[in-house]
């Protein structure tokens, strides 16, 4: 279910420490509907974001180019 996940990368930035944070309000899609991802929220890979890893679909993306 989560490669079906679209974020936008683009409202994101990697910090040092290789989490990322939201630099704007975003919206994304998961399981049980609309959430938004407020500014300011940082996500590390492993944290789960109803059910979502968002720093790990950043980091893939990221990679992927």
């Amino acid at each position: 279910m989560q490669q079906d996940v679209v974020i936008k990368n683009q409202v994101f930035k990697k910090n040092s420490d290789g989490s990322w944070v939201a630099v704007q309000n975003t919206d994304i899609e998961v399981p049980i509907g609309t959430v938004r991802i407020p500014r300011g929220m940082v996500f590390r890979t492993g944290m789960q974001f109803y059910g979502i890893d968002v720093a790990a679909l950043l980091d893939r993306d990221l990679s992927s180019g």
